[in-house]
């Protein structure tokens, strides 16, 4: 038996295959609000190649204050994804 038919075989009973937890469908962005995201992003890099900290801070803020709403996060779920208490 070829190695191919044997893979298939072991497939076909049950064997060698892999589960992935579903996720979330990503959430339909908006023209505008996607220009917006790009533009935050291409001011982030240019702040990293300056090394601008305060504003990559700044503009990751903006992106945060555009994502949050897209996934309709609670107060108690943006405090988890800040790391804050």
């Amino acid at each position: 038996m070829k190695t191919s038919q044997k893979q298939t075989k072991e497939t076909k009973a049950g064997f060698g295959q892999i589960g992935f937890p579903s996720f979330p469908s990503f959430p339909s962005v908006n023209p505008s609000v996607r220009l917006a995201l790009s533009g935050l992003v291409d001011g982030i890099l240019a702040a990293q190649r300056t090394g601008d900290a305060a504003r990559v801070t700044a503009l990751e803020a903006e992106i945060d204050a555009h994502v949050f709403p897209l996934y309709a996060l609670t107060p108690e779920e943006i405090k988890l994804v800040k790391g804050t208490k």
